[in-house]
């Protein structure tokens, strides 16, 4: 079985958090807001890129990468 791809780079700047990973056809962003009980929602727009600008608005958040 194919592995998904790390998180290889975040960074902040100017209000936006940029998440970056080797993008992969069949493969999405997802993001929780707590690690012991996770609510995974996929992040619109990430199958098969590999980029994502989220707003930092202060609350926290995880983010995995996982395959269809």
């Amino acid at each position: 079985p194919t592995t998904a791809p790390a998180i290889d780079s975040i960074s902040a700047g100017g209000g936006v958090v940029t998440i970056g990973w080797q993008g992969a056809a069949g493969f999405r962003l997802q993001k929780g807001s707590n690690l012991a009980n996770p609510n995974w929602t996929n992040v619109p727009d990430t199958e098969g890129e590999s980029s994502a600008k989220e707003v930092a608005d202060q609350s926290e958040s995880y983010y995995r990468l996982i395959r269809d």
